[in-house]
């Protein structure tokens, strides 16, 4: 398959994480003028995977107020580059960016029935489930809200 490269996203490239963003979450995606608002407010905490020059996934990293907790905000990978280690990749890099800020706290969202993302926030990377939110992004659509602290 390739080597996993793990890079911040480039301008030229946020119509390609819109197409991936799109593919994972339909609806529920990042409109293009939020993905470019990110781009500029983020930076070096908006990652892609790329695999033979073409990009397969996607992670967008938030500080907090404050700069002691974070959110992962999105992370999805290609359908078609699933479990060949392309969303390990991006976690260890947003992880070890976010432990160089000293962030003592990384949350984010999953949905509940997501097995395949659990195993890898909780097994791999040592978050624990927190709490489940009712409702997260509107009527009927729980989130188990992750997280990992001692960074």
């Amino acid at each position: 398959m390739g080597n996993i490269v793990v890079r911040p996203v480039e301008i030229s490239e946020l119509g390609l994480v819109y197409q991936l963003d799109r593919q994972a979450f339909g609806d529920n995606c990042y409109p293009p003028f939020v993905l470019r608002q990110l781009y500029d407010v983020h930076g070096d905490l908006f990652q892609v995977a790329l695999i033979n020059d073409s990009l397969v996934g996607y992670v967008i990293g938030a500080v907090e107020t404050g700069g002691s907790s974070a959110w992962i905000l999105a992370l999805t990978t290609d359908d078609g580059c699933r479990n060949v280690g392309i969303a390990t990749a991006l976690l260890t890099e947003i992880v070890g960016h976010l432990h160089k800020q000293q962030i003592s706290s990384i949350k984010l969202t999953v949905a509940e029935g997501n097995v395949a993302a659990i195993h890898l926030y909780c097994d791999k990377f040592s978050f624990t489930i927190a709490r489940k939110v009712e409702n997260y992004f509107g009527e009927n659509t729980p989130r188990l809200l992750l997280q990992h602290k001692g960074i």
